[in-house]
């Protein structure tokens, strides 16, 4: 399910950019020129949030490998007058894990965010292991409330490829790939 590396040049080369929403966002191919602008912005102004947040995710999980970070939810799409208050994230990770965070630890005020276009209030992450996705392996314990893992993973996994943006690691598969 996964294609090559997105690298910093890739999100900051808007015709790259444009080439990967391209081959796979259903919310890019629908929208009008105005809004694809802004999803660009928006998309180039994570950067320094996922530099950011890879620090952190290695101070925190120094034993989690990551595979891709993307972003879903209504952070890279609302509108202003349908403004969002947070940032979504979906992580997959080499291995076995089934996760779902609340980041409520980390300097909102950071510098990292100032480039954003609307102050976010948290980062919401689920975390994904490769072997959940990829092969349909069920973690052996679920953290939290989340009472019916398969059907979460089976769910986040058909969004991955209409509704996220890889902002780090390997993208997922165009549309025609899978």
């Amino acid at each position: 399910i996964f294609g090559r590396d997105v690298e910093d040049k890739d999100l900051l080369d808007e015709d790259n950019l444009k080439t990967i929403l391209d081959e796979g966002n259903l919310y890019w191919r629908y929208s009008s020129p105005q809004q694809k602008g802004k999803i660009i912005r928006r998309i180039q102004a994570l950067i320094p949030v996922k530099k950011y947040l890879l620090e952190y995710l290695k101070r925190k999980y120094p034993n989690l490998e990551v595979v891709t970070i993307s972003v879903y939810g209504g952070y890279p799409y609302w509108d202003e007058e349908i403004a969002t208050s947070d940032l979504d994230l979906r992580i997959v990770i080499k291995g076995n894990r089934f996760e779902y965070i609340t980041i409520d630890d980390i300097d909102l005020d950071n510098p990292a965010f100032s480039k954003l276009p609307k102050k976010i209030l948290g980062i919401n992450v689920w975390i994904f292991g490769e072997d959940n996705i990829v092969s349909g392996i069920m973690p052996e314990t679920v953290p939290g409330k989340l009472i019916n893992p398969s059907k979460t993973i089976f769910m986040n996994i058909c969004q991955l490829y209409p509704g996220c943006i890889v902002i780090h690691g390997r993208k997922f598969k165009s549309f025609s790939g899978i």
